[in-house]
């Protein structure tokens, strides 16, 4: 048995196949349909949509079969999508790869057509592919090749529909909590400025200056969703909402350097998220807390890191669970193309966050 060998852009590739958030998922009637229709018209007894993961090929629909999966090194698949046409294989048994494949010589695999599933990205994600126990020494017809390959492109077209969707509905999830937050910040200004022994007057022009610094961050970031931002200028108008006048609680240090739109917009939520939190309970609450904000070069890209210190001792807040945590972990993660991880130690909050070299829009200086 021969097994496939890695794609030639097979981190790109797995990492295409991850954004579409469709492995593991439960059955859907959209794609039973194409592989209900692939079977029929190629007159098979088993139809899949498998797409080709890191070790297994996974089905996300499964026509005739009852495995959910099987291991990639067996999978006639993970062959299909080194090619740019359809990979046929008239007699499993008379191919020199397949000949001692267990899913050819105890399986159901005798004939197979597999058309790769190619995504946006250009990239291949796994096939559709028709599958019969008796081989086929005349294949499939041309008119039923070219039904199956606009089958094919159906199934690409359904899972970017999919994508854009899901994208849509995390897009708006984003902003509802975004809102929630500034809420929460323009509360906790006004509370701050109102509770100083200031006359009514002053207190208004402090609040006015501060809600006017809040608006101009939440501003650079919109801007920021649609070119490069530069990181330096992103976190100080982001933290202006905080510290609003020039204050030695808070430092900033790191080369100057572009990042992404995509990347920007994550980064902004994140700092929100991680300012908000620090408002609430962390170093930000008391006056001897303090807030380092670097970053700097290195082998995956470009590393930031939130430090608090001076702080009450950190624990699982409220702010710190549920979307939040996503918003700073996971979330921003997949946008960055990095880890983003938060952790607590007694000293106070840290997070990191390894932003991916294909989001630098210009080179590090310094």
């Amino acid at each position: 048995m021969t097994e496939a060998r890695p794609h030639p852009q097979e981190a790109a590739r797995l990492a295409a196949l991850q954004s579409y958030g469709i492995l593991d998922t439960e059955a859907d009637p959209a794609f039973d349909t194409i592989t209900a229709l692939a079977a029929r018209i190629c007159g098979t007894s088993i139809a899949l949509v498998s797409l080709v993961d890191r070790e297994r090929q996974w089905f996300k629909s499964r026509k005739g079969l009852g495995e959910p999966e099987t291991g990639r090194d067996v999978a006639l698949c993970a062959h299909a999508i080194l090619l740019d046409e359809p990979l046929v294989i008239p007699d499993t048994l008379a191919d020199p790869r397949f000949r001692d494949n267990p899913l050819c010589t105890e399986g159901p695999v005798r004939f197979y057509t597999g058309i790769p599933l190619v995504g946006s990205e250009n990239l291949p994600l796994g096939t559709l592919c028709v599958i019969d126990p008796e081989p086929r020494p005349e294949g499939l017809g041309e008119e039923q090749l070219e039904e199956l390959k606009l089958l094919a492109h159906q199934t690409v077209r359904l899972m970017e529909l999919q994508r854009q969707a899901a994208r849509q509905a995390t897009a708006l999830q984003e902003s509802v909590h975004r809102t929630k937050n500034v809420l929460a910040v323009a509360s906790a200004i006004a509370t701050r400025t109102l509770s100083g022994e200031r006359s009514l007057e002053e207190a208004k022009s402090v609040l006015i200056g501060r809600f006017q610094s809040l608006g101009h961050a939440q501003g650079h970031l919109l801007a920021a969703s649609d070119r490069g931002a530069s990181l330096h200028d992103l976190i100080a108008s982001q933290m202006l909402a905080f510290f609003p006048e020039e204050d030695d609680r808070l430092s900033i240090e790191g080369p100057a350097v572009t990042i992404s739109g995509e990347a920007a917009e994550a980064i902004g939520l994140a700092l929100h998220e991680l300012s908000t939190n620090a408002t609430k309970y962390g170093a930000l609450s008391v006056r001897t807390g303090t807030v380092t904000i670097g970053w700097h070069k290195n082998a995956e890209g470009l590393l930031l890191t939130w430090r608090e210190e001076g702080g009450p001792s950190p624990s699982p807040s409220p702010g710190r669970r549920g979307f939040g945590s996503s918003v700073v972990g996971p979330m921003c993660g997949q946008k960055i193309g990095g880890p983003a991880v938060l952790t607590l130690p007694p000293t106070g909050a840290v997070w990191t966050a390894q932003i991916a070299e294909h989001h630098l829009r210009s080179p590090i200086l310094g």
